[in-house]
C-alpha cells in the first residue's frame, strides 16, 4: 500500500505586493508536491491590485484574509 502524502499548509501575508504576488502564487502551486497544499493569504486591505491577482487563483484551494473577516 502507496502512503498517503502529508499536506501541507502556507501562510502569506500581503499588503500592496503586487509586484511579487503572482510569481509567489505561480511557484507555489508549480510544485510538483503529491499531497495538498493549502494556501492562507492574509491580505491587509491592498489597493495595489493584490486582491484581484489573487482572486485570479480561485478556485485554487486557499483562503483569503481581509481586515475585519477573522
Amino acid at each position: 500500500m502507496k502512503p498517503i502524502p502529508d499536506s501541507i499548509t502556507l501562510v502569506m501575508r500581503s499588503y500592496n505586493e503586487a509586484w511579487a504576488i503572482e510569481d509567489t502564487l505561480k511557484a507555489v502551486f508549480s510544485q510538483d508536491y503529491a499531497g495538498e497544499i493549502e494556501l492562507i493569504v492574509i491580505d491587509s486591505g491592498s489597493t495595489d491590485g493584490s486582491h484581484e491577482i489573487i482572486q485570479s487563483y480561485q478556485p485554487k484551494e486557499f483562503i483569503i484574509l481581509e481586515p475585519g473577516s477573522y
